[in-house]
């Protein structure tokens, strides 16, 4: 699957995935390759991303996250790299 983190200073992240998982408003869950399309709401929290070489996080202060023909684009104000 395809994963963008797009903020107002544009993407951050671009890279193939194996696995994101999410902190929706409902509680955390996991979006993996070929997911049904889908449209969450993300409240703030960390995003963390499964690449087959490594593990990637995120810490964001909410957004929305929009699952589409094997491609997932995250839209919120600010991402920043947890290390």
């Amino acid at each position: 699957m395809h994963l963008e983190i797009v903020t107002q200073r544009g993407i951050v992240f671009n890279s193939n995935v194996e696995v994101g998982t999410f902190s929706g408003s409902d509680g955390s869950f996991q979006v993996l390759e070929h997911h049904a399309n889908m449209i969450s709401w993300l409240k703030i929290g960390i995003i963390e991303i499964k690449r087959k070489e490594d593990v990637v996080s995120f810490s964001i202060q909410g957004g929305v996250l929009e699952v589409c023909n094997n491609k997932a684009t995250v839209l919120t104000d600010e991402a920043v790299l947890q290390k």
